[in-house]
């Protein structure tokens, strides 16, 4: 329950990140993917903002890929939350239709709550493509976790001979 409650706290807080810093964040992000050079802030254009300067992408490319990694990043928090959620319920009991039902309930909820919560952030904004791509991920999670639990680990349970 806490892991759940952590990580639930760690989108929130990537949520209330104005969309100057969460930008930021992603490019570090594809700098890194990029053998850690500053091969995208190189090109850059500098931009001042609250007293900081901040470095924008202008090579259509760099903001193609900086899209792309935000959009895996909302999808990869909620395959964690899916999968961490999926391990909360089976340790306390609770498995099969209702369990999955539970699972795609609060994702969904939470991930509507959390587009709602943006509107409030400045920079940001809500999306239905958001909560959709969010939602996928919860499957993907939530699908991942069940293939590994309940498929992959019992191939490995020794068959009793009669």
């Amino acid at each position: 329950m806490l892991l759940v409650l952590l990580w639930i706290a760690f989108i929130f807080y990537n949520s209330s990140n104005n969309y100057v810093t969460s930008n930021q964040i992603s490019f570090k992000f594809l700098n890194l993917l990029k053998n850690g050079k500053n091969l995208v802030l190189d090109k850059d254009v500098k931009v001042e903002t609250n007293n900081k300067q901040i470095y924008l992408p202008t090579t259509t490319r760099d903001k193609k890929l900086n899209l792309f990694i935000r959009k895996n990043a909302h999808a990869f928090e909620y395959i964690i939350i899916a999968v961490l959620l999926s391990h909360m319920l089976i340790v306390h009991g609770m498995r099969g239709r209702d369990a999955i039902i539970y699972i795609l309930f609060i994702s969904l909820l939470f991930a509507v709550t959390d587009e709602f919560h943006q509107l409030f952030i400045p920079g940001r904004g809500s999306k239905v493509s958001d909560v959709i791509i969010d939602f996928g991920g919860t499957l993907i999670g939530l699908g991942s976790y069940y293939l590994f639990k309940f498929k992959l680990l019992n191939l490995k349970k020794p068959k009793v001979l009669n």
